[in-house]
């Protein structure tokens, strides 16, 4: 494991098999394998010693930071870093990008949290209550708990008039509002969220992404198809190609996607060229694209997806195999499972977002297409992946568009209808 003195903002792998990283003191390390390029006996002293004053500086308290799931009512500047608690003994870290904050990273010298002990129960703090006639009581309480069960509980235990109910209720509502903590407000946010008419999963914190992916295997591929390619206004040349290497090795620095951007060549390059290759070649087209929509500037990328779009429409809307030799129906079960994992990623990044929330007959033409597969009698890889895009949609729509959930909801049901005959 290599060890820093501060929490890192970025890190990155080059191709000689070094390692990069960037720490919030603005120090970039290089780490090598290669003996002759160690670092010279001062420098490793200097890190060394560096380690040994992070050990011994002050840990980042989480009951210092906002909680995470209150950070909508956090204000930020464009590329402002703030943390965020998780819970009582985590943290993380946060760039505010688009109007949003959006995790990048968490902190690892925190402060853990441990619970005290009274009686046979453990509590996140115990308070003593001080009482008339020097009388002392000890109340125990976790700063999630309901201040009137507590106070009921330390009323019964100690036999305490009625006139003490309300007095310890706000003593301890008032020493957990001071730790970050409002049982009254998290109630009310439960309360809310049983109310929506959607699925168990909601409220989400944020869409269900495909991310995990081999981007050098995609790069290779597709130049390996580009060598196949006969047409030469769909071929790449030399400079085109460079193009898509720049924009994998963007991809493949998944950590350093906050401070790196993509191209509009490279999305030109995809949206002329690459998506309208052969089909049987598409694939791999796909699912780099899929990777692309994590990016925060996938946006720049629409007529790409518009194509994808266009193409999947025409040729699979009603799940039936094309009859082609040269594209067996196993190629073809791949491309249409890259491709609805192409639409679930759509809803990654805010702009996205904004785009399938404004664009009613884009929206119209997927759920159209996901009929024909959330409720695919044979293939359950097909219901859970087409069942994702929807959630993802949906959530789209409740999360930023409100005033549309409806609309979209009974647009679904008229799909099922006309489809399956059934909801």
């Amino acid at each position: 494991m290599l060890q820093h003195p501060r929490d890192l903002t970025s890190v990155a792998v080059l191709r000689n098999g070094d390692i990069v990283t960037a720490d919030w003191g603005g120090t970039i390390r290089v780490w090598t394998r290669d003996s002759s390029r160690r670092a010279s006996d001062a420098t490793i002293r200097e890190f060394e010693e560096s380690m040994k004053a992070a050990a011994k500086s002050t840990k980042v308290d989480p009951l210092s930071c906002p909680p995470w799931e209150n950070r909508a009512g956090v204000s930020g500047k464009q590329g402002s870093i703030k943390m965020f608690r998780v819970g009582l003994n985590e943290v993380w870290l946060a760039n505010f990008d688009n109007g949003e904050w959006k995790k990048t990273g968490e902190v690892q010298n925190v402060k853990r949290h441990e619970k005290s002990r009274l009686g046979d129960e453990w509590f996140d703090e115990i308070l003593s209550l001080d009482l008339p006639g020097n009388r002392v009581v000890p109340v125990g309480f976790n700063y999630t708990d309901n201040p009137v069960d507590i106070a009921d509980g330390v009323m019964e235990k100690h036999g305490l008039p009625e006139a003490y109910r309300v007095q310890i209720r706000d003593f301890i509502r008032q020493h957990q509002l001071s730790k970050g903590f409002d049982y009254a407000r998290d109630e009310e946010r439960r309360r809310n969220a049983k109310k929506l008419p959607c699925f168990a999963s909601f409220p989400a914190d944020s869409a269900m992404l495909y991310e995990k992916a081999n981007v050098e295997g995609m790069r290779k591929k597709i130049l390996e198809f580009n060598e196949k390619i006969s047409e030469s206004d769909l071929k790449m040349n030399p400079s085109e190609i460079k193009k898509i290497e720049e924009l994998t090795e963007t991809l493949m620095q998944t950590s350093y996607y906050h401070a790196t951007k993509l191209s509009r060549e490279a999305a030109t390059l995809m949206s002329k060229k690459l998506t309208k290759w052969p089909i049987s070649n598409m694939f791999v087209v796909v699912d780099l694209l899929r990777v692309v929509m994590t990016h925060p500037y996938a946006h720049l990328f629409l007529d790409a997806v518009r194509n994808v779009i266009e193409v999947f429409g025409a040729r699979f809307k009603d799940d039936k195999s094309l009859d082609s030799t040269a594209f067996p129906a196993k190629q073809q079960r791949i491309l249409k499972i890259l491709t609805l994992r192409l639409f679930s990623n759509i809803c990654a990044t805010a702009d996205m977002c904004k785009w399938i929330a404004r664009a009613p007959v884009r929206v119209d033409q997927i759920l159209n297409i996901l009929s024909c597969y959330l409720l695919h009698p044979t293939d359950k890889t097909f219901r859970q992946t087409a069942a994702t895009c929807l959630l993802n949609i949906t959530y789209v729509v409740f999360e930023r568009e409100n005033f549309n959930s409806y609309r979209f909801l009974i647009l679904s049901r008229e799909h099922y209808h006309s489809n399956t005959g059934t909801l």
